[in-house]
């Protein structure tokens, strides 16, 4: 365990167990001490943030070291017992505030996981969380409401009693999810050979395509991981020292899986508000998304955690393939 690691981790354990410390330790240390403490231990997990952390946490963190900072500096017991509070209407804020952007909060972790996202997920996590966000402002309300109440009342509920209602809301949600995705009857599996999307036959090469890592169909739609590897005949002088996926390509791909799991024709008639926004260069792994929009009309997008690289729209004439 590294450095980093070995902080987060203490880090995570006193805030779990600091109803607790407070409810014991106040008797023996003044309300300074507990300030301090808090300061020193939210400045060392600001100095373990990741790039895409700080934009989040950083300022949020800047606000507890302050608070915590006004704590030691008053030696004020009662501003002790809002922080459980004080967390809780931080994180409402964060979720509620991700509701307003591109993605939300969730979307954005799990997509950072490498998990495939269906259209129908990235709603279900949209709604999720919806669902923290206001269990965050309730359990919020709640600790501020035990704050007027003994400190044992403030230690029971803060230090057990909303862990336990976190766990109801995590089994809940899993009980939900599987019935939902049972619902959405959504077929998931692991592609065996390049047959399965690029319906490719014996001739030819056998490096003209990707390797298909994984496929979620949840028709009209499809998201396929793809492993771009240098070895792809693609790559093959484009360019010797720095390889590079032409556009060309990733048109050629997107057409063939989409004839392929559409049964269109594999040309496609034409193609619009083509973009290419970011460079592939392999190693990498792609998710290729496709949406069929319409009766002959197919949505793609080339995407890598954090970026989109290529999109457009394929419009076929409607006819099987033979």
């Amino acid at each position: 365990m590294n450095w980093t690691m070995l902080v987060r981790v203490i880090i995570v354990i006193f805030f779990l167990v600091y109803p607790f410390i407070v409810y014991f330790g106040i008797r023996f240390f003044p309300p300074s001490f507990f300030g301090l403490l808090l300061s020193l231990l939210l400045a060392m997990r600001v100095g373990v943030l990741s790039r895409e952390e700080r934009l989040v946490l950083l300022p949020v963190l800047i606000v507890f070291i302050g608070y915590s900072i006004t704590t030691a500096v008053l030696n004020n017991a009662s501003m002790l017992l809002f922080y459980p509070a004080m967390v809780n209407f931080s994180l409402f804020i964060t979720f509620v505030n991700s509701l307003r952007q591109e993605e939300s909060l969730l979307l954005r972790i799990v997509r950072a996981r490498g998990a495939t996202i269906s259209d129908y997920t990235s709603g279900y996590l949209y709604r999720l969380t919806a669902v923290w966000a206001g269990f965050f402002v309730l359990n919020g309300l709640i600790s501020l409401w035990t704050t007027t109440l003994s400190m044992a009342a403030w230690t029971l509920y803060n230090g057990l009693l909303s862990y336990g209602l976190i766990g109801v809301l995590i089994s809940g949600e899993l009980l939900f999810r599987y019935f939902y995705k049972k619902r959405k009857d959504v077929a998931r599996r692991v592609c065996s050979s390049h047959a399965d999307v690029w319906g490719q036959r014996e001739q030819g090469s056998t490096l003209e395509f990707p390797q298909v890592l994984s496929r979620v169909d949840d028709f009209p739609n499809h998201r396929l991981l793809i492993n771009v590897t240098p070895d792809l005949d693609c790559f093959h002088g484009h360019f010797p020292d720095n390889p590079i996926l032409a556009g060309v390509t990733q048109l050629h791909w997107a057409a063939r899986a989409s004839g392929f799991l559409y049964e269109f024709a594999e040309v496609p008639l034409e193609v619009k508000r083509l973009k290419f926004r970011n460079v592939v260069s392999p190693p990498m792994v792609l998710e290729l998304t496709l949406s069929k929009t319409s009766a002959s009309e197919v949505q793609f997008e080339f995407a890598s955690p954090g970026q989109v690289h290529s999109e457009g729209r394929l419009i076929f004439d409607g006819d099987l393939t033979c």
